[in-house]
């Protein structure tokens, strides 16, 4: 679907351009028959080497034998990242926790841009909540000692 989609869009010119710019597309164990990275901005097929799904596409050993109802063989384009000690085909559990936990797929733009820029944007935003309770904490302080002064006053009248 995605394949035949990117195909289809494709074909008109300012569609394709605007494409071309802005989308990027990442498969998981794509078993497509056709994949088009020229009509995208990037386009990347993640894979397990045990996930037999993948092998129905981006792993087929001989795509010029698998055609399909026009006659034309497997086409899949696009970086190509896989994972050779890995198996599975479910999304979460073979591939999005082994990407966030076990630091898989490396290679992927979508890990080496999006995953850690995430992980770098959620550090920030903690150093943030820790300058803010600094803040608050001084503040609290500066109080305390206000109270302090003003019992030491009192005790000296």
């Amino acid at each position: 679907i995605t394949g035949n989609t990117l195909t289809e869009l494709g074909e008109d010119a300012n569609v394709k351009e605007l494409m071309q710019e802005m989308l990027e597309v990442y498969n998981f164990a794509n078993c497509a028959h056709k994949m088009p990275a020229d009509n995208v901005a990037h386009l990347e097929n993640i894979s397990n080497k045990g996930d037999l799904v993948a092998w129905l596409g981006h792993f087929f050993p001989f795509p010029s034998l698998w055609i399909d109802a026009k006659f034309e063989p497997i086409e899949i384009s696009g970086v190509s990242v896989v994972e050779d000690e890995l198996w599975g085909h479910l999304l979460n559990s073979h591939y999005l926790l082994p990407m966030k936990w076990r630091g898989k797929y490396a290679g992927s733009k979508l890990v080496k841009e999006y995953l850690r820029k995430n992980k770098v944007l959620q550090v920030i935003g903690k150093a943030k909540e820790v300058k803010n309770v600094v803040s608050d904490v001084k503040t609290v302080v500066s109080d305390v000692k206000q109270v302090v002064n003003g019992v030491k006053q009192t005790k000296v009248q």
